[in-house]
């Protein structure tokens, strides 16, 4: 397995070329304006106490994948759920929060 690849770099464009086994690839910044938005419409889990409220939730959604639980939560963690309540969401959100710029920075320090 080779360690190191030969790149080329198309500076004004900011986008790196190289070889990788047979493909060429290149690696470009993303691109605010072609990001895809994802539909506001649908959630990705939704809890249901009722068959009246499941079917509408299912009105909602593309696709449904329903998960039963019979079992009752235990009293210890009934307990536990209810003492760290503000910690919970009552609504789950649409989507995934956005990510964020992560930015590193290495300091070199010569060997003496």
């Amino acid at each position: 397995m080779a360690v190191s690849h030969r790149f080329y770099t198309q500076g004004h464009d900011n986008v790196y070329l190289f070889s990788w086994d047979s493909p060429k690839i290149s690696i470009a910044p993303i691109d605010e304006a072609r990001k895809v938005e994802r539909s506001q419409s649908s959630a990705f889990l939704t809890k249901s106490s009722s068959e009246k409220e499941f079917a509408e939730d299912m009105k909602e959604a593309a696709v449904v994948y329903p998960l039963y639980f019979k079992d009752q939560i235990p009293r210890k963690v009934h307990k536990i759920l209810s003492e760290f309540h503000e910690l919970i969401l009552g609504h789950l959100p649409n989507q995934l929060p956005h990510m964020r710029d992560i930015q590193h920075q290495i300091d070199l320090v010569l060997a003496q």
